[in-house]
């Protein structure tokens, strides 16, 4: 089994979606052939003012 680590930050501090940043990921990981074998992360930081 692969112990790799991957992230991406899917949305910039302007609320926009990274979109070029989610196809590079997926084709790097292949994500089409790993079925239920991954992982999600979420960090959620706090809000400025």
């Amino acid at each position: 089994m692969e112990n790799e680590s991957h992230s991406i930050q899917l949305v910039d501090g302007d609320g926009g979606f990274n979109l070029h940043g989610i196809t590079d990921f997926m084709k790097a990981v292949n994500f089409g052939e790993r079925g239920l074998s991954y992982a999600v992360v979420s960090i959620m930081g706090p809000q400025s003012s």
